[in-house]
């Protein structure tokens, strides 16, 4: 598309100037042929050639403003301008914030660095995972600081005035949903001269694999065109680079911002994936739209298939009301602390006999949803929203068939037999499909 637009941008010019050289040469081709009395004729004509030349080159030159600011305007209109991070004042309701320090010492005792990093970690009602990714960040900036001491054991910084530092900031949570955590870090370095320099550190995770995640999940932008829209909204010649800029992300935006506060600029856009959007259209297109049923797991899934349907059904998983308290039975009396507890159904259902004995003292939401995946493992549709996000999310189901011509008699014989025991046991509230 681009390079139509030049096209027609340098045919146009191209047009235009043909018309101007050949109308010189016309020019002085009638001056010599007519009488000069007739000369003052001419220019009267030429001058409305010359408006009307002026007016194809006016129309190129529109043509191309008009097509920049229609650009421009997009853009401006997409990407917009943040003065100050946009923090959550209440992170002590996300969790706590825990302190370390270190001080380095020469042989004399004399302390000539020291580091300190606050670390936040989230509170029992988030994924375990959130905290091993943030405890890996935080090793990280322990062995950098590690490194950076032994800039400071010389002769060099003896007579500094203070005592060089490494310093991290928990600045604050900009968003913390059921699908990501974003967290803004202060990276602060004192090299013992007049002042300190720091920069901002955005981490951002997501909640199901605990990865830290790069802004493309966010935006589907090119970073030419994320480029394209800064300048614009900025009206500077600002080059984005990644190394450079770095993001953090609110419940509605993307939030770009260079690494060094000394020179902040900031500009946000809307996010993708702002909200639980429905993967299909009802229930109804689920059981009957061929193209909408989506694929459940099989065993010759690569790793990168896995994490990729963990990912798309996510947004279903924590969107149940049993969300928290299945994942605290996997991580805590299965101790699964992984995807796996996605992968296959809690029982192994339609394989084997389980007796009373050895069901009755599993928790009641357990039961409950051993009883229902036992529909779930044939594709059963359920009416409860709550038992649909929750099957939704476990890559192993299959939606395909609706309540209504849902037949029981697909039940081999283990599955029957665990479905008497297991309505027997089953005291849950809540409805069952």
């Amino acid at each position: 598309m681009k390079f139509n637009r030049l096209l027609k941008y340098l045919f146009l010019i191209i047009v235009a100037g043909l018309m101007l050289l050949l109308g010189n040469l016309f020019w002085h081709k009638r001056v010599e042929k007519e009488p000069e009395a007739a000369v003052e004729n001419i220019v009267k004509e030429e001058a409305a050639e010359d408006g009307i030349r002026e007016s194809s080159m006016d129309l190129a030159e529109n043509i191309m403003d008009s097509e920049v600011d229609e650009k421009f305007s997009e853009s401006e209109s997409k990407f917009y301008i943040v003065e100050d991070p946009q923090i959550d004042d209440e992170e002590t309701r996300y969790g706590e914030i825990k302190q370390e320090h270190e001080e380095f010492q020469d042989q004399n005792g004399r302390n000539f660095f020291y580091y300190d990093i606050e670390c936040f970690y989230f509170n029992e009602t988030y994924p375990a995972t959130l905290n091993e990714t943030l405890q890996t960040y935080y090793d990280s900036k322990r062995e950098a600081y590690g490194q950076d001491s032994k800039t400071y054991e010389g002769e060099a910084y003896q007579d500094a005035s203070n005592v060089p530092f490494d310093n991290l900031i928990f600045f604050g949570i900009t968003y913390a949903g059921d699908d990501y955590v974003s967290l803004l870090f202060n990276d602060i370095a004192y090299m013992g001269g007049a002042h300190p320099y720091s920069a901002l550190d955005g981490v951002t995770i997501d909640c199901s694999t605990g990865e830290i995640v790069t802004v493309d999940r966010f935006i589907d932008d090119s970073e030419e065109e994320i480029a394209e829209q800064i300048k614009a909204a900025l009206d500077k010649d600002i080059v984005y680079d990644p190394k450079e800029w770095d993001y953090y992300i609110t419940e509605e935006a993307v939030v770009f911002f260079y690494y060094d506060p000394r020179f902040w600029e900031a500009v946000a856009t809307e996010r993708l994936g702002q909200e639980i959007t429905e993967r299909f259209a009802s229930i109804e297109d689920i059981a009957k739209n061929d193209d909408s049923i989506i694929s459940s797991y099989d065993p010759s899934w690569t790793e990168e298939e896995i994490i990729s349907a963990v990912n798309e059904r996510s947004q279903y998983y924590r969107a149940s009301a049993y969300y928290s308290e299945i994942v605290d039975y996997w991580e805590n009396i299965r101790e699964v602390r992984d995807i796996s507890n996605v992968m296959e159904p809690l029982f192994e259902t339609d394989q084997k006999y389980y007796t009373k004995e050895e069901l009755e003292s599993e928790p009641m939401l357990v039961i409950h949803l051993a009883k229902n995946e036992i529909y779930a493992r044939h594709g059963y549709i359920f009416a409860d929203q709550d038992l649909q996000n929750y099957f939704m999310g476990c890559i192993w189901y299959r939606p395909t068939c609706d309540s209504a011509d849902f037949d029981d008699n697909i039940f081999n014989e283990y599955e029957r037999a665990n479905l008497e025991i297991l309505d027997y046991l089953d005291t849950y509230f809540g409805e069952t499909r």
